[in-house]
């Protein structure tokens, strides 16, 4: 009875899914022949949405076949292919994403890797089944929390598993996936689940996962950040910072990738800790250096004792309450000066930016409401007591009072971010491990005479 009822529901998801079809075809066949030749990859790629497998694909048997949405998700897991394609050359890749930003995301970030990119087909029944039966993939690893119900379905009665890498589940997903019987359903067919956190153990423990499918790996962004991290060069103006913060003492608050309305606001907080007799030094970092003009107007406006990074010297005497950050890609190195980190974006409506940079370091973080980049990633940070999200101006202002008077409470919150960077880290080689030992246990892949896996 189980079986019949789970048939009708896929059926009745593949009925809308040929009405979208229908309506959508023509459209992306139009913009394949308007684009032409000129765009070749990225129209091949359309395509491939269509079920219509090229030549370039067709061409490869049995690839690992790696999924991510968009542009973060892809980013993401750029280093686990590359980590993958440099122990298995001989196997080819194929990467699918959703958006076109995605998409140039991953042509761009994975040159030279022999990998092969297109757009995840539409997940109609007939479309992947034709897909997966001319890719015949070997593996298919997905980032995060895709859930596609037709092509997980295609994909088990065909025996090709199924990894989620740096999965997350969050309460309101799991209540929603399980109002949908086909979608529970589908979260079921997963074959191996690499978590980022424990709480998403938990959660899929009782959606009823059977615990030996679910690992727990840490977040693929933290080994990212890390990467990225070890490739950046400190300034030398950031030592001298260093040595004159030890001399100076106090708050040192840095104002990461801030926005204009955000600048305004930690020069009031600032103020309002001076006026309190707080000793406090504000590092101000705005997201488009472009503004440092407006920036330094606002600074004299406000007869704030500032400087500039870049006029920073050995022997300069530091009597400055503001620094403003004039270089690109000094970011990371300026917070490992902070006490506490403010990240932007996030008390002007921006989405909030990166606050895994400062987590890294040991730096607690603060944020306004504007946090749809990075809700995931917030919440739990709320949740760890790794940060605190603030209302308003006045909220901001409270908060630096309250953590500058009392400062063994930062030095809890700093060693609980330097905790969750030591839990979080090395999920990069453990999901590579995973990968391999899936593919091993598949057996090996050979790929046809004549093939090559660079389309570009």
């Amino acid at each position: 009875m189980q079986r019949v009822f789970e048939w009708a529901w896929l059926s009745l998801y593949t009925l809308f899914g040929l009405m979208f079809y229908a309506m959508y075809a023509p459209w992306l066949l139009l913009r394949h022949t308007v684009v032409g030749h000129a765009k070749a990859q990225m129209s091949n790629g359309f395509l491939f949405r269509l079920g219509l497998v090229p030549g370039a694909i067709g061409k490869v048997e049995s690839p690992v076949w790696f999924h991510a949405v968009s542009v973060g998700e892809m980013l993401t897991i750029v280093p686990l292919i590359k980590a993958f394609r440099s122990r298995h050359p001989g196997i080819p890749a194929l990467v699918t994403t959703v958006t076109e930003a995605g998409q140039r995301a991953a042509i761009q970030a994975l040159e030279g890797t022999g990998c092969i990119v297109a757009y995840f087909p539409l997940d109609v029944l007939p479309v992947v089944s034709r897909v997966l039966s001319r890719v015949n993939p070997r593996l298919f690893v997905f980032s995060e929390n895709e859930i596609w119900p037709a092509f997980l379905f295609v994909l088990e009665k065909r025996g090709v598993p199924a990894v989620m890498v740096n999965g997350r589940v969050s309460e309101r997903s799991l209540r929603r996936f399980s109002r949908v019987p086909l979608f529970r359903h589908a979260f079921k067919r997963v074959s191996v689940f690499s978590l980022q956190s424990r709480k998403d153990y938990d959660r899929l423990v009782g959606f009823g996962i059977d615990p030996s499918r679910l690992r727990f790996f840490g977040n693929l962004k933290v080994d990212r950040a890390l990467l990225a991290a070890a490739q950046l060069l400190t300034p030398p103006e950031v030592f001298s910072l260093k040595a004159w913060k030890a001399k100076k003492g106090g708050l040192w608050i840095v104002g990461g990738s801030t926005h204009k309305g955000e600048e305004e606001a930690l020069l009031r907080a600032l103020g309002v800790l001076l006026d309190a007799g707080v000793q406090a030094t504000l590092l101000l970092a705005p997201r488009h250096l472009e503004r440092l003009a407006s920036i330094e107007s606002l600074l004299k406006e406000k007869r704030a004792r500032y400087t500039r990074l870049g006029t920073i010297g050995d022997t300069e005497r530091f009597d400055k309450d503001v620094v403003l950050i004039d270089r690109m890609g000094t970011l990371f190195s300026v917070y490992s000066l902070a006490d506490v980190a403010f990240v932007g974006g996030s008390l002007v409506p921006k989405g909030g930016h990166n606050i895994l940079e400062p987590l890294m370091l040991g730096v607690p973080v603060l944020f306004g409401e504007h946090t749809e980049n990075i809700g995931e990633l917030a919440q739990g940070v709320l949740e760890l007591g790794l940060g605190k999200r603030l209302k308003d101006t006045s909220a901001l202002e409270e908060e630096l009072l309250s953590l500058a008077r009392r400062p063994e409470s930062l030095k809890e919150a700093a060693s609980r971010c330097r905790a969750f960077i030591l839990e979080h880290k090395g999920a990069l080689e453990a999901t590579a491990e995973l990968l391999f030992e899936l593919v091993h246990e598949a057996g090996g892949v050979r790929i046809k005479p004549g093939s090559s896996l660079d389309v570009r």
